[in-house]
């Protein structure tokens, strides 16, 4: 996280919606030129509002572009250590919880194309309950 730059956020936020400067991006959202010339060049970081509003314009998860931002802004070698490593985790989590978001989506399109067989008599596999139990389980 040491090489965080908002001013890379902001590129993300243009290249999701074919923004092509920074006025438009002004103009879109509403932050003042000035803002978004200090964030670009470092002389000022967003706030909460605006990290929210950035991180969800870039696709990104709002809690972690908001410890990246708490990292920068800390004083102290402490502090900037104990942000990154909250947004470390939290990007990990994010990353978790997609996977078993998606393990459950795989498992329900399992599950609704296996009873469609059965019912439609389609040569349904004998074990599904057996099979999907254990799925289920070993989620």
């Amino acid at each position: 996280m040491p090489n965080f730059a908002i001013g890379d956020v902001l590129d993300r936020v243009r290249a999701a919606h074919g923004l092509e400067s920074d006025y438009q991006l002004f103009k879109r959202y509403g932050f003042s030129m000035q803002k978004l010339g200090n964030w670009r060049h470092g002389r000022a970081l967003p706030d909460e509002k605006a990290c929210r509003i950035l991180a969800e314009a870039a696709g990104l998860d709002p809690l972690v572009l908001l410890a990246q931002v708490q990292a920068q802004r800390s004083q102290s070698t402490e502090a900037r250590t104990l942000w990154e490593a909250v947004a470390l985790r939290l990007s990990h989590a994010s990353a978790g919880l997609a996977a078993a978001i998606f393990s459950v989506l795989i498992a329900t399109s399992f599950v609704a194309t296996e009873a469609r067989a059965a019912s439609a008599g389609e040569g349904a596999d004998p074990h599904f309950v057996e099979r999907i139990s254990l799925y289920i389980v070993s989620i």
